[in-house]
């Protein structure tokens, strides 16, 4: 029997069933697995109070999925674009970098890269990293003519010197092509310009498990109740 697709099974049946409970404060949104769930079952989630007990509705919970320490773009095939060496974003080395300047005076520009894998690949987790920009677009794409939106733009607090990250969470689907749009410029050489300059672009694989829950609305103040079945 399953409730939500959950097989309902007990621990002594099955080792890999996990319960985990936590406190909520009201405030927080995102609670860590203890053990990274397997990507091949639901996780079912319930909400307890000192007057009730209920179960959490499964649209209502963001699965964060765990994803591998290395960065697929070091491998990449080939990794082509607009502006000066583009292949920078995927040396692994902070010091170096893409860039793109306006042609003229207070001329925007759009610099845009990108990455072929060799294959198609579930990603998992984006990472950007620059000195000077205000806003990416990430796109992907498995025969680069349709191009499917990753996420939402990639935002940068640009503080002139210091590198800057923003990252977003994947897609499930793989691809083999990668889009990096710089979408939004900052201003370079006493504000007569408009450019962009972005050091690296790391893309991980997920590792096929979940390693976190997050809700876009905090619990109330209560337990929260995970079970799950471990990698």
């Amino acid at each position: 029997m399953s409730f939500y697709g959950f097989p309902r099974r007990s621990p002594r049946i099955d080792p890999k069933l996990r319960r985990f409970s936590v406190a909520c404060n009201g405030t927080q949104t995102q609670f860590v697995l203890p053990t990274a769930a397997s990507l091949r079952h639901p996780i079912r989630g319930y909400f307890q109070t000192a007057s009730a007990f209920v179960m959490i509705l499964p649209e209502t919970m963001q699965l964060v999925r765990g994803y591998r320490t290395e960065d697929a773009v070091r491998a990449a095939t080939a990794i082509t674009g607009t502006g000066t060496a583009p292949g920078n974003i995927g040396d692994g080395d902070d010091t170096t970098a893409w860039a793109q300047y306006g042609p003229a005076a207070y001329t925007p520009c759009y610099p845009l890269a990108v990455i072929d894998l060799g294959g198609s690949s579930v990603i998992a987790r984006i990472t950007v990293t620059s000195d000077l920009l205000r806003s990416v677009v990430i796109a992907a794409s498995d025969d680069q003519a349709q191009w499917t939106p990753i996420g939402a733009p990639m935002d940068f607090s640009t503080n002139g010197t210091l590198l800057t990250r923003a990252a977003l969470t994947a897609t499930q689907t793989p691809f083999r092509y990668w889009r990096v749009a710089c979408t939004a410029m900052d201003w370079w050489s006493w504000g007569s310009n408009y450019g962009a300059r972005v050091q690296r672009v790391s893309l991980y694989p997920e590792t096929g498990t979940i390693s976190a829950i997050t809700f876009a609305t905090a619990p109330a103040t209560g337990t929260l109740i995970l079970e799950y079945v471990a990698a």
